[in-house]
C-alpha cells in the first residue's frame, strides 16, 4: 500500500486540529478528515490513539455512517473498505470521548492514510465560503451528528462538540481545548450555530442557569467574531416530555431578543412529529439528513447576503447603512420586525393594511414614536 502523509494538501482538516509537525492531533468530538479517493478498494488510518478514543465514525459519498473501532490504545491502523474503485468521498469524525479529554491526555494523532498501489487522493476542492461553526453536545458530534450533512461546498462546517455538554460546560470550558487552559485558535465565523439543551433539561438545570450559560458563551463567541450571526437551536423534544421544554426554548427566543444579531429556530410539535429517532435523544440516519435540510433553510434566510427583505437600508449624507433585521425561526413576523444594532434593540411594526390608522411604528428602548401613512 501507499502511505500519504497526515500534511497532503489533499487531505482536508476541520474543527480544532494541532499540527505538531510529525502528525496533527486533536482531543474535540466531531472534528473531521475530508478527502476523496480513487483507484483503491482499501483504505487505513494510521494513527496513535489512547484508551479514551474508542471509535471514528466515517461516511463513504455521504451515504450511512459505519463505525470505526480503535482496537487499543497506541500506535494503530483502522481499515476501511471501499465499495469500488471509482472515485469517492470520506468524511472521518473523531468519536466517543469521556468528559476527562479536558485532561489533555485523550487524543488521536493521525500519522497518515493508506491506499492500494495505484489508488491516490484527490484534492477535496474549494471549500465553502460560509465557514460555519457548530458548537454543542452528542446531538451534533460523533456518530449521532447531523452537521455532517451539512452542504459543506456552501457552509463548509466547522464542529465544536462534545457528548453530554451542557450550556454551562461549553461555556466553561470554550475557547480552551482542555482542562489545562490551552487556548484554541479558532477562525472568524460567517455563522456560528449553538445546539444546547438536551442535557440541560434532562439534568434538570434551571432556566436561570440554562440562560446565563448560554448569553456567556455567546458573548464570548463575540470576541472573536463579533458581526456574523449566531443561530440558537433548540434541542431534540424526543427526551423533553414533561421536563419544561417549551420554557428552554423560550429561554432561547429571549436571547435572540437581548443579543446583537442573533436568533432563536424553535420547531414545533408537528414538525418534530415527522422525524424518528435512533435513541430518546438522537435523530436516525434518515431523520439527521432531514434536518441537515431544514437548518440549511434557515441558515439560507439568516444569511441571505444584501437581500432587501431582510435588511434595512438607510442613505445618509456619509453614504447607506445597512441593518440586518433579525427574524424569529429565519421567518419574518407578520407585522413586526425586530432589528438588532451593536447600540441596542428596536422594533418596528406595521398596521395591517386598511387599518383605520395606517402607521409605521419605531419601539426603541428609550420610547417609541409613529409615523403616519401620507399621501404625497
Amino acid at each position: 500500500m501507499i502511505d500519504i502523509p497526515y500534511d497532503s494538501p489533499m487531505i482536508h482538516y476541520a474543527g480544532r486540529w494541532t499540527d505538531s509537525g510529525s502528525y496533527i492531533s486533536s482531543n474535540w468530538q466531531g472534528s473531521q478528515i475530508r478527502f476523496k479517493v480513487i483507484g483503491t478498494l482499501n483504505l487505513k488510518i494510521n494513527a496513535t490513539v489512547t484508551s479514551g478514543v474508542n471509535f471514528a465514525s466515517v461516511n463513504i459519498d455521504g451515504g450511512p455512517t459505519n463505525i470505526l473501532n480503535f482496537p487499543t490504545s497506541g500506535a494503530t491502523s483502522v481499515s476501511i473498505a471501499i465499495p469500488n474503485s471509482a472515485e469517492h468521498e470520506i468524511v472521518m469524525r473523531l468519536g466517543s470521548m469521556p468528559t476527562s479529554q479536558w485532561n489533555g491526555t485523550t487524543y488521536t494523532r493521525l500519522t497518515s492514510i493508506s491506499v492500494d498501489d495505484g489508488g491516490a487522493l484527490l484534492s477535496w476542492g474549494a471549500s465553502g465560503p460560509l465557514r460555519t461553526a457548530f458548537i454543542g453536545d452528542s446531538w451534533m458530534a460523533t456518530q449521532h451528528d447531523w452537521p455532517q450533512f451539512i452542504d459543506l461546498l456552501t457552509y463548509n462546517p466547522y464542529p465544536i462538540s462534545f457528548g453530554g455538554a451542557t450550556a454551562s460546560a461549553l461555556n466553561n470550558q470554550y475557547p480552551s481545548l482542555n482542562s489545562s487552559g490551552s487556548p484554541a485558535v479558532d477562525p472568524s465565523f460567517e455563522a456560528v450555530v449553538i445546539g444546547a439543551g438536551v442535557n440541560d433539561y434532562n439534568a434538570g438545570v434551571s432556566l436561570t442557569s440554562f440562560k446565563a450559560s448560554l448569553a456567556a458563551l455567546i458573548d464570548k463567541v463575540r470576541i472573536n467574531t463579533p458581526e456574523a450571526p449566531v443561530i440558537l437551536l433548540q434541542a431534540p423534544r424526543n427526551i423533553g416530555a414533561g421536563k419544561n421544554y417549551d420554557q428552554y426554548g423560550a429561554v432561547l427566543s429571549e436571547l435572540a431578543a437581548e443579543k446583537y444579531n442573533t436568533h432563536a429556530v424553535l420547531i414545533t410539535d408537528s414538525e418534530w412529529a415527522s422525524y424518528t429517532w435512533s435513541d430518546d435523544a438522537h435523530l436516525s440516519y434518515q431523520s439527521r439528513l432531514d434536518y441537515a435540510d431544514y437548518v440549511e433553510s434557515r441558515l439560507a434566510v439568516i444569511l441571505s447576503p444584501g437581500s432587501s427583505a431582510y435588511s434595512l437600508y438607510m442613505r445618509t449624507k456619509r453614504g447607506t447603512i445597512s441593518i440586518p433585521l433579525k427574524a424569529q425561526n429565519g421567518e419574518l413576523p407578520p407585522n413586526s420586525v425586530p432589528i438588532c444594532t451593536p447600540r441596542g434593540n428596536f422594533y418596528i411594526e406595521l398596521s395591517p393594511a386598511g387599518s383605520q390608522n395606517e402607521e409605521l411604528r419605531i419601539n426603541t428602548e428609550r420610547g417609541s414614536f409613529s409615523i403616519a401613512n401620507g399621501n404625497e
